[in-house]
C-alpha cells in the first residue's frame, strides 16, 4: 500500500483503529480494503450525481460568489475615496480652530 493509498483509509490517524485492523487477521484486512474501495467509489459516485443534479445551483452560487466580490471591491475603492474626504475634512476643521484661536476678535467680523 502506498501513503497516498494509506491517507484513504478512516482513522488513519486514530490508534485504535489501526489496533482493530491489527486484529482482523488477513481476510479481514482484505475486506476492510474490498469496503473502503466500495466506500470511496460510492461516495464519489453520488458526488458526482449531485454535481450533475445541482448544477444550475452551483453555476448560480459561482455567480453569486463572483457577484460579492465585485460589490466588495466597490465598496474597498467608495471607502477609500471617504478616507481621502475625511482626512480633507479634517484638515480643513483643525485650520478653522488655528484661526479662531489665533485671529483676534476683530479678524472675524
Amino acid at each position: 500500500m502506498s501513503s497516498s493509498e494509506c491517507e484513504d483509509y478512516p482513522g488513519r490517524e486514530d490508534p485504535s483503529y489501526w489496533s482493530h485492523l491489527g486484529n482482523l487477521g488477513i481476510r479481514g484486512i482484505e475486506f476492510e480494503k474490498n469496503r473502503i474501495q466500495s466506500e470511496r467509489e460510492s461516495l464519489s459516485a453520488g458526488t458526482r450525481a449531485l454535481a450533475f443534479e445541482n448544477y444550475r445551483t452551483f453555476i448560480e452560487a459561482s455567480q453569486c460568489g463572483r457577484d460579492v466580490a465585485r460589490h466588495l471591491n466597490e465598496v474597498k475603492v467608495k471607502l477609500v475615496s471617504i478616507f481621502g474626504l475625511v482626512i480633507d475634512v479634517k484638515f480643513i476643521c483643525r485650520q478653522s480652530f488655528i484661526l479662531i484661536r489665533v485671529c483676534p476678535k476683530t479678524c472675524r467680523s
